[in-house]
């Protein structure tokens, strides 16, 4: 027996609404990585022990992933 699929419809405005939050997030994301490239380690704060183990805890979660 072979399943069926219903073909899934959306509204005219959900594409450009999705590339208009997918083009927002990459923005930010590219913002990001420039402020931490122009200022450094600065901006992590990491003189103080709890926010870096914030950023190890980070790491380790991302790399689970």
């Amino acid at each position: 027996m072979q399943a069926t699929t219903l073909p899934i419809t959306l509204p005219r405005w959900a594409k450009p609404a999705y590339y208009v939050v997918v083009s927002f997030l990459a923005l930010v994301g590219v913002v990001a990585v420039l402020v931490r490239l122009i200022y450094g380690m600065k901006v992590t704060a990491l003189t103080s022990p709890i926010p870096w183990g914030m950023w190890v805890a980070i790491y380790i979660y991302f790399i689970g992933l």
